[in-house]
């Protein structure tokens, strides 16, 4: 990787934590309207550099292989692109939405990701890549995984508010002022509603690009295995609101249950695989 993308990678993990501590100004001592649009515009501004990286990181696929490659053939590249999809739907959700009292709550979740990235070796050039990574259902799968993850863990971000509101912690309280536990459990909702049609499009492509890849749609590799279940907790989020009614606390704690498994899916798998030496094709 050259020398530019280092330092755009640097500089938007920078700018991220500094929209962490402009939203915390914002949530607790200097709750204006201007700290706000500063806050955003900084997180926007570290979006966009960001965004830069992935188009260098994307020049560089090119010049090596020819074929138009996004940055996420590796581990490493892969948590960079799912922090660029985080940020990503929060600033469109922002804006959506009316609030800004999510904004520190995220940026640090950003912060987090890009830096672990950074310490994991985001530097390094990028891989050579086998056949099967060399194709255009790579983009597409990933990109909708990548943007139904941002969706669901904003939901749940939400749902983790709801319940420490409900349990009358004085600072959610505090924060969140006038937005009830009703406006917030409808949050949560609406970004899992938007999350998982395309979660289960990622599912289908990725079945597509196995089958074009391997010969097979299905193999019940560790990952696949895990994305089904994913899939299965969160499709059971949805059928118990629709359903049955489900509200508040149990749809929260659902929503907390499905990301886990998020995360299982995405960072578990590959570390459980290693370790207990199963074959797994979708390791990186």
């Amino acid at each position: 990787m050259t020398a530019t993308s280092v330092t755009l990678l640097r500089v938007a993990l920078f700018a991220y934590l500094a929209a962490t501590l402009v939203y915390l100004a914002y949530i607790t001592f200097a709750r204006r309207r201007s700290v706000g649009i500063v806050a955003y515009t900084v997180l926007a501004a570290a979006f966009l550099v960001h965004t830069a990286f992935q188009v260098i990181r994307i020049i560089e696929y090119w010049a090596q292989h020819q074929t138009f490659i996004l940055p996420t053939a590796s581990f490493i590249e892969a948590v960079s692109f799912c922090a660029w999809t985080v940020a990503l739907v929060y600033l469109v959700g922002e804006w959506a939405i009316k609030t800004r009292l999510l904004g520190a709550a995220v940026c640090a979740v950003l912060t987090l990701l890009l830096g672990y990235a950074m310490l994991h070796g985001s530097s390094l050039a990028p891989r050579a890549l086998m056949p099967a990574l060399k194709s255009p259902w790579l983009n597409i799968h990933v990109t909708t995984i990548m943007l139904s993850y941002a969706g669901l863990l904003l939901g749940s971000l939400v749902a983790v508010f709801y319940l420490l509101r409900l349990r009358g912690v004085r600072w959610v309280k505090n924060m969140f002022g006038n937005i009830t536990l009703e406006d917030l459990d409808l949050l949560a909702y609406r970004f899992i509603v938007f999350a998982f049609p395309l979660l289960t499009l990622g599912i289908i492509t990725g079945a597509i690009w196995a089958d074009q890849a391997w010969g097979r749609f299905w193999g019940w590799d560790p990952k696949e295995t895990w994305s089904l279940i994913t899939w299965l907790i969160w499709a059971g989020y949805l059928h118990t609101r629709l359903a049955f009614g489900w509200r508040g606390a149990r749809s929260a704690w659902f929503a907390i249950v499905g990301i886990i498994s998020v995360f299982i899916t995405f960072f578990g798998v590959s570390f459980l695989a290693a370790y207990f030496s199963v074959k797994s094709l979708h390791t990186y």
